[in-house]
């Protein structure tokens, strides 16, 4: 009997030992593009999550000033995948705070690169070599899914079986790329798939470019550098170009003074009837002229 109790108070003590563990997380994260940006652009933390029981934890991802913070629930063995575009800068610091336990640390390194970088997706793995540039070799898993990053690069090469690897958050944001004018070059790509980005490529479609081959691909991503990518109008900018110019008012007070004379002689010289009729449709004439 005595034999009896020992074993069920063993047995209760571990099983209040195990429901008092903190829970077992498994965090790793990485940057888009290869852990490549440019200063002041935007890049992705990819971030991967896993425990082994349900918890809610607390994340926490500085990128300079910015601070990024959610509260994401796990499932017991189901791993959680978040993508999260924050600015590019040199150290991401990532803090998750688990119940019961000490917070988990990571720190993303993002390379800054004061040239142009031009991003090359190519299932053999290789770059192309484009003057002025950094170029990048990078795998499908490397392309952002959130548009915002693409302010990283500034020019993407990429080969049918690597735009074929694409899911479709990441598709969805390279055509919103494409809508905004992103210098792109596809290599070969599905005659379906081609259809789809053509319809999409801002700028004319100047910027989407196809080829057949890799040299083929450098040759039109040269000829394409002769088209200067738009600028982002300010709200500054806008203002100036809402602002008439001083020959639009010049010839708005001409119009006015010419008005003026007119509905004056039309008064002295005709009667009621005629210049109330006259003159607005010579105003009408006038402002349709101008």
């Amino acid at each position: 009997m005595p034999h009896r109790l020992l074993l069920l108070s063993v047995l209760a003590l571990s099983g209040l030992a195990q429901a008092g563990a903190p829970p077992s997380i498994e965090l790793s994260a990485a940057a888009a593009w290869q852990g490549w940006s440019r200063p002041g652009r935007v890049t992705e933390a990819d971030l991967h999550l896993r425990s082994d029981t349900a918890v809610r934890v607390t994340l926490d991802l500085v990128a300079g000033r910015q601070t990024v913070h959610a509260d994401v629930d796990l499932a017991p063995g189901r791993p959680l995948r978040l993508h999260v575009p924050v600015p590019a800068a040199e150290k991401l610091a990532l803090t998750v705070g688990v119940p019961g336990a000490p917070a988990l640390q990571r720190e993303i390194d993002v390379a800054q690169s004061e040239s142009p970088l031009l991003g090359v997706g190519l299932a053999s793995g290789g770059t192309l070599p484009l003057d002025g540039f950094h170029a990048v070799a990078l795998a499908a898993d490397d392309l952002p899914r959130q548009a915002a990053a693409y302010a990283s690069v500034d020019a993407l090469v990429l080969d049918a079986p690597t735009l074929a690897a694409l899911d479709s958050e990441q598709l969805a944001a390279l055509l919103a790329h494409a809508a905004g004018c992103g210098r792109v070059v596809l290599i070969n790509a599905d005659a379906r798939l081609r259809h789809v980005l053509d319809g999409a490529g801002g700028c004319g479609g100047r910027m989407l470019m196809q080829a057949a081959s890799l040299a083929e691909a450098s040759e039109r991503l040269q000829d394409s550098l002769a088209f200067s990518l738009p600028s982002e109008l300010s709200l500054g900018g806008l203002g100036a170009w809402a602002r008439p110019g001083l020959a639009v008012w010049n010839r708005v007070a001409l119009a006015l003074a010419v008005y003026f004379a007119a509905a004056a002689l039309a008064l002295l010289f005709l009667p009621a009837w005629p210049a109330l009729v006259l003159t607005p449709l010579a105003a009408g004439g006038l402002v349709l002229m101008l």
